[in-house]
């Protein structure tokens, strides 16, 4: 078993990191355009419960959403049975899309200074912050270029769709500063509210 060493540590104690409670709009906004741009819109507003209909409808980026709506919708992504490939290519569209000012800053510093993927994964609880309240990421390093990823405190890990888009939007961000990057779901380390990735890179 290979040796951990503790990069970034939870925002609080284990026991006392708060459950995510809301999320901002963006995120779903952005999860809603990789549907509508493959042509699962309208189907996932048939599928979704009517009572969330005017929210969706009056959807905008900087509000903050009750996490009974975050699970509504990604329960609904779930069920519209989309294949791996379609899930991961909209997860990795919406990590660029929801970081898309943050991460063209960060890229600018890997150009000028070599900067690895250990410089984003260090600032996954800030950037995680503009979108969640509740929740916290930690990570955990297994070698020069492999690390752990654990979220704690996330209802919606609860989500299939949810956890494999969620693993290729950290995938794309992390090739913002690696030529070749993996991102694999931890096996028996899923919870209900936990998801925990191996993320390596070339």
């Amino acid at each position: 078993m290979a040796t951990e060493e503790l990069v970034l540590p939870h925002v609080l104690p284990r026991e006392r990191v708060p459950l995510a409670s809301q999320v901002r709009g963006t995120v779903v906004l952005a999860s809603l355009r990789g549907l509508r741009s493959r042509g699962h819109g309208e189907r996932y507003m048939a599928m979704l419960d009517p009572k969330y209909h005017p929210v969706v409808e009056s959807l905008t980026a900087g509000i903050w959403l009750p996490m009974d709506f975050a699970l509504a919708h990604y329960d609904t992504c779930e069920a519209l049975a989309l294949d791996r490939q379609t899930i991961e290519d909209i997860g990795a569209e919406s990590g660029r899309f929801i970081n898309q000012t943050v991460l063209t800053v960060m890229a600018k510093l890997s150009t000028e200074s070599g900067v690895t993927p250990w410089f984003v994964l260090g600032y996954a609880n800030k950037l995680a912050a503009r979108t969640w309240v509740g929740s916290s990421l930690a990570l955990w390093k297994r070698g020069p270029k492999e690390a752990r990823l654990e979220w704690i405190q996330q209802p919606v890990a609860r989500v299939p769709y949810f956890r494999l888009a969620f693993g290729a939007f950290t995938e794309a961000i992390c090739r913002m500063f690696a030529k070749t990057v993996y991102v694999r779901e931890i096996p028996g380390r899923v919870r209900p509210t936990e998801a925990a990735y191996r993320i390596s890179w070339v």
